[in-house]
């Protein structure tokens, strides 16, 4: 266990302890623009302290995070997309869309067309119950481009956030 370390502390974020070959700290830093690629070194040995590896690996990841990605080290970190949306942004997702065309002469046609759906609650749930009322834009990614879609999804759905909340701030 690092020393005085919380649990829900991001003092020591991309550092792991290790044992093997001796014990010391293992730093991986994710490596810009590349998903699940890690810029990895390890700290440890016998001739200096656990504490003294531990300044060693966090004044490298610090020095070494600057330079690949620009910024400090963050306070908080989100490893997943959001678990409920495929795009990563809540309330937006991409989907393939049935669509059916009545045909009089013949069988009817089905396409699948891909689009953004944007949701979002208009009543929220009691306890473990879901949202019994939902509101929807669909976009289609044809007409719009996949990043302009889910930019006006997104757009849409932060318009409605503000008009529901004003509208319950105005019942109180």
């Amino acid at each position: 266990m690092m020393p005085n370390a919380n649990p829900d502390s991001t003092q020591y974020l991309y550092i792991t302890p290790i044992s093997t070959p001796y014990p010391g700290y293992a730093v991986a830093l994710p490596q810009p623009d590349v998903i699940g690629k890690y810029i990895r070194k390890n700290f440890f040995g016998v001739k200096l302290g656990l504490d003294e590896y531990l300044t060693r690996a966090v004044e490298w990841r610090n020095k070494k995070y600057f330079e690949l990605h620009g910024t400090e080290v963050p306070e908080r970190v989100f490893h997943r997309k959001q678990s409920n949306s495929n795009t990563g942004i809540p309330g937006v997702n991409e989907v393939l869309k049935r669509v059916k065309k009545k045909s009089k002469t013949g069988p009817d046609k089905v396409y699948c067309v891909p689009c953004i759906i944007a949701s979002i609650a208009t009543v929220s749930g009691d306890g473990y119950q879901p949202a019994s009322g939902t509101k929807k834009k669909v976009l289609s990614i044809a007409k719009y481009g996949r990043y302009e879609a889910i930019r006006l999804a997104t757009e849409w759905r932060k318009e409605m956030e503000l008009k529901l909340l004003t509208e319950r701030l105005k019942t109180i």
